[in-house]
């Protein structure tokens, strides 16, 4: 039976998310998070590693890393009457003037499952409006 690579998780295929905060906790130091940095790099390093030693068996894993998403998280960490003030506080840093919508990650999610991305092993990508790289 003839396998093709893959990224997502399934028999397969290995799929990893991370956090935005990702990339800005391995690069810098903050006080408080040298646990949360090194979960977060974590992740990318399992990215790598996952596609090494799953190479042979046609497996890749690839790291997505989204920014400040619009989900029912902000339900649960912030006051209803702030989250309209948050969001807009968020989408002011964005380089792309927005946060990101779920269908931004599920976009890049389904572009790893694909085909197209058939020549990407071990990769982070930054779905993040910029930020990363590009902060005001």
């Amino acid at each position: 039976m003839k396998r093709k690579l893959c990224t997502i998780v399934t028999k397969f295929c290995v799929f990893l998310f991370t956090e935005n905060c990702a990339l800005l906790f391995t690069d810098y130091t903050y006080p408080s998070f040298t646990l949360y940095g090194a979960a977060k790099a974590a992740v990318i390093y399992f990215a790598k590693a996952f596609s090494s030693d799953l190479l042979s068996r046609k497996i890749r894993a690839n790291v997505i890393t989204p920014g400040t998403t619009d989900t029912p998280a902000f339900e649960k960490f912030v006051p209803a009457e702030q989250i309209e003030a948050v969001k807009k506080h968020f989408a002011d840093l964005m380089p792309i003037g927005r946060i990101g919508q779920p269908s931004d990650i599920g976009k890049t999610a389904v572009f790893l499952a694909s085909d197209d991305s058939s020549f990407m092993l071990g990769a982070e990508l930054l779905v993040d409006g910029g930020l990363t790289y590009l902060a005001k």
